[in-house]
């Protein structure tokens, strides 16, 4: 499955709006995932749609392959326009209970 125009744009401007390391062919090589930031290693996801279904494998894959680089997984959503801008309150970011739990506990 190949990236289109507007996602690929987006995981651009993710990576410039939050200063995210993006991977290298959006990890289809050695490097799993699609961007890091911090210790977050994320898989993007983007529509020009209204709507996005989340896929289970998605998110059981991201974290297999968070866990192997001892990181937490981390799900990016965003609904974008024809040129990769996400819309007004259009960008999201998933992370598991726990992990959100464990991020939580630490900064007390």
């Amino acid at each position: 499955m190949t990236i289109g125009g507007s996602g690929r744009r987006a995981e651009i401007r993710f990576g410039r709006d939050t200063g995210a390391e993006l991977r290298p062919a959006s990890g289809a090589g050695a490097s799993k995932g699609d961007a890091t930031i911090y210790d977050l290693l994320l898989e993007m996801k983007s529509t020009v749609g209204r709507s996005l279904s989340v896929k289970f494998d998605w998110l059981t894959k991201i974290t297999r392959e968070a866990r192997m680089e001892g990181r937490t997984p981390a799900l990016v959503v965003a609904f974008v326009d024809d040129n990769g801008r996400p819309i007004r309150n259009g960008r999201w970011i998933m992370l598991r209970e726990d992990d959100l739990i464990s991020i939580l506990e630490a900064r007390q």
